[in-house]
């Protein structure tokens, strides 16, 4: 069993500004892109981040829900739009240069899968399914960073991210 330490567990941004970011890089693709497919990017992007960097790029816990892994501060800024819309006007000045560069690849790497493709793929293994429980649809069961990191830096879990 490895032990990951995070280098840094104060995280440079918050999840909405992230999932702003990844919305307006969807429209300006034309990318489908829905409540439960941002989901699920957010918890690549936090993969991706937790390997490349080993630090979390935001701070709000990811949960395994029904249909996932979910952040509830993001769940419940979009639950009622059926059209995502960024959260911020701009985000040059909140987010760098390779950390825009870290989310655009997971947005492209994804463009092509469907939001129900996603939650297969993330219901198959990894993390999510190590804490999802039966019956437990919105209860607050967490998935830990550590293990976000452990699974993503194993070699399964870094094809889904690379």
């Amino acid at each position: 069993v490895k032990i990951f330490i995070l280098k840094n567990t104060i995280p440079k941004y918050d999840a909405l500004i992230i999932s702003s970011y990844a919305i307006r890089y969807s429209q300006q693709q034309n990318y489908s892109l829905n409540i439960t497919k941002l989901m699920k990017l957010l918890y690549f992007i936090q993969a991706k981040y937790l390997v490349e960097k080993n630090s979390k790029c935001f701070n709000e816990k990811i949960l395994a829900w029904s249909f996932g892994p979910a952040i509830y501060e993001v769940f419940e800024r979009y639950k009622l739009f059926m059209n995502l819309n960024p959260l911020i006007k701009e985000d040059d000045d909140y987010i760098d240069n390779r950390t825009k560069k870290l989310i655009e690849f997971i947005v492209e790497k994804y463009a092509d899968k469907g939001p129900i493709d996603l939650t297969i793929q993330t219901h198959s293994s990894g993390p999510w399914k190590d804490h999802w429980k039966e019956g437990s649809e919105y209860i607050w069961n967490e998935i830990p960073v550590e293990e976000i990191k452990e699974y993503y830096s194993s070699e399964i879990g870094r094809k889904e991210i690379s």
